[in-house]
């Protein structure tokens, strides 16, 4: 059975500079950035993820054993946005929709 370890949580903001700053004032450090559209902030094994670009509500769920979580979601009656697979910054995962629109990432590291 796969066991959820931590939540990263995506946050809108105006601007990816701004929100670095403030972040960073409070002691989160950055762990990745993308131009002036995304940034992840870092502090412990916190994470929170920075978008400037409007989409939907959103969060991401680490987890262990994402195969098996994706079969058992996979059976429910959810949309799935993204499927399984690896991504190019080293996570497995796949993204679904609950019933609101909001998006949610189930993520494991490669």
């Amino acid at each position: 059975m796969s066991q959820f370890l931590q939540i990263q949580p995506l946050l809108q903001v105006n601007s990816i500079s701004d929100a670095v700053s403030f972040y960073m004032a409070i002691g989160f450090h950055l762990v990745y950035q993308r131009e002036d559209m995304h940034a992840v902030m870092g502090r412990g094994e916190v994470q929170l993820h920075l978008s400037a670009m409007e989409q939907a509500p959103a969060c991401q769920i680490i987890v262990e054993r994402v195969d098996e979580l994706y079969q058992e979601i996979a059976i429910a009656d959810v949309k799935v946005i993204y499927p399984l697979g690896n991504r190019p910054w080293g996570n497995r995962d796949f993204t679904i929709e609950d019933s609101d629109g909001n998006q949610i990432t189930f993520s494991q590291k490669i």
